[in-house]
């Protein structure tokens, strides 16, 4: 298993909220934790924020060759499913 892809927001609360996302086979395993809170929550609904902030953070790795190329297709044809774009 690849390392996951994680990160911390700061809520308008003050408090700090880790993301870790996980990749098995086709499926995209969303958790997160707040830092006043004792366990994981699994298996998040992420918002499009979330999706944008995972795109972003992905594209960065795979530029490095930290992930493949098919979880960077996996997060773009999940994210458009989840939130699809406005057709002009």
């Amino acid at each position: 298993m690849r390392r996951p892809i994680c990160w911390v927001l700061k809520l308008e609360d003050g408090v700090k909220k880790k993301i870790m996302v996980t990749f098995s086979g086709n499926k995209i395993r969303w958790k997160s934790k707040r830092s006043d809170e004792a366990v994981w929550k699994y298996d998040v609904v992420p918002d499009e924020q979330d999706w944008d902030d995972l795109l972003k953070l992905a594209e960065a790795r795979y530029a490095r060759r930290r992930i493949p190329y098919s979880h960077l297709e996996l997060i773009h044809k999940k994210r458009d499913v989840s939130f699809p774009r406005a057709q002009e």
